[in-house]
Formats: C-alpha cells, structure tokens, sequence
C-alpha cells in the first residue's frame, strides 16, 4: 500500500517504516509527512499553488527532523529565517511559503519568509530555498555557503547531488525528497536517521 495515497495506516500489521515503539509523536510526524507528500492529480504539475501548499507542508514538518549547532539560531529571541533566493516569476513560491509558514514556530522561534535580493542576505537565514531560476549558477551558490550552517532547499533536477541538501522533486503527483547527508554533516547539520529511512526519501551523494 502506498502511504502517500493512503494517509491512513493500517491497525493490525507491523509498520514497514522506522520504528514507532518508543517515539510515537516522531512517527506520526513521519506518517503525516507520508501524507502531505500526496499533490493531487489535476495539480501535478510544476509550479501550481497546490504544489506549493505541499512544498510548503513538507518544508514545515522537514524542519522538525534537522538539528541546527546553537550559534546560527541566537540570540534567543531571533526569528527562523527562510530565505528565497531567484526569482519568482508567478510570485507563487513567495506568496504560498509566505501563507502558510509564516508566524508558526519551529524550535521555539518565530518563522519567517523572505524574498532575497542580495547573496549577503543568506548569511541570516537558517534555511534557503533556491528556485529553479537559479540553475545555472547553483554550482556557484552551493559553493559559497557550504561550510555554513543554511539547509539548502531547491526544486531543480540534480540539486542534490550537485551541493544542496535537498532537493523537493515532484514526479507525477507525488513530491519526493532527495537528501544529501553528507553535504548536511559538512554544513554541520544533522538530519534525523528516521527521516532518511522513507521511502519517499531518497538518500544521494555529490
């Protein structure tokens, strides 16, 4: 049974996925991020707002399974920045992630979503989302923020394995997750091993 159709799961059989015995508020998050993976049919394609809704989902349960060092997320009061950077033609992305992200509270801290206009900019935020405008430069982008602590987002075909950390890629009406561990540890990052055990996650290397 495929889970992100069938949000549900069943009462009787043993779960498939990481272990639900001593964490079960972890594996509920799990499941619900199963879940929230599901675009429906008439909006699988790229770009639509309904895609963005789930990016925007995923996005906000993803934060959940990644620990940031102490330093980037201080002083106490400071709010969990998510930076876009590229442009934004349709103004979905920003509008959407805007809507939906902003104001709630991952890790104690207040979110909040904005729209870069300078690379300096990145240096503030605890998250970039970097749009598919920029895929001729990603290369260039991933390489000077990578030994930052910036989990790095993108849509584009490859960004995984080519420096990001992760890469949201919708394939039919379902949005996968492809994560580079690796890349994260450098960036001094840990993602939780129970996320990477999904199977709507798949695990890549540079």
């Amino acid at each position: 049974m495929n889970l992100c159709s069938s949000p549900i799961p069943p009462t009787n059989p043993r779960p498939s996925g990481p272990s639900c015995g001593r964490t079960p508020l972890k594996c509920i998050g799990l499941l619900l991020l199963l879940a929230l993976s599901f675009v429906p049919r008439s909006h699988g394609q790229t770009g639509t707002q309904a895609e963005y809704e789930i990016k925007a989902a995923l996005l906000y349960k993803l934060l959940s399974y990644v620990e940031w060092p102490s330093s980037p997320l201080a002083p106490a009061d400071a709010p969990f920045t998510i930076g876009i950077l590229g442009q934004d033609p349709s103004g979905k992305a920003l509008m959407v992630l805007t809507a939906i992200l902003s104001d709630k509270v991952i890790k104690g801290r207040r979110i909040v979503v904005r729209l870069l206009t300078n690379p300096a900019e990145i240096d503030q935020c605890q998250l970039l989302f970097i749009s598919a405008s920029e895929k001729a430069r990603l290369a260039e982008i991933t390489e000077s923020i990578k030994d930052r602590p910036v989990l790095t987002v993108g849509e584009i075909a490859g960004f995984a394995e080519r420096g990001g950390h992760v890469n949201l890629r919708t394939e039919g009406n379902i949005v996968n997750l492809e994560i580079n561990n690796d890349t994260a540890s450098r960036s001094g990052l840990t993602i939780s091993s129970q996320l990477l055990k999904l199977k709507l996650v798949k695990v890549v290397k540079s």
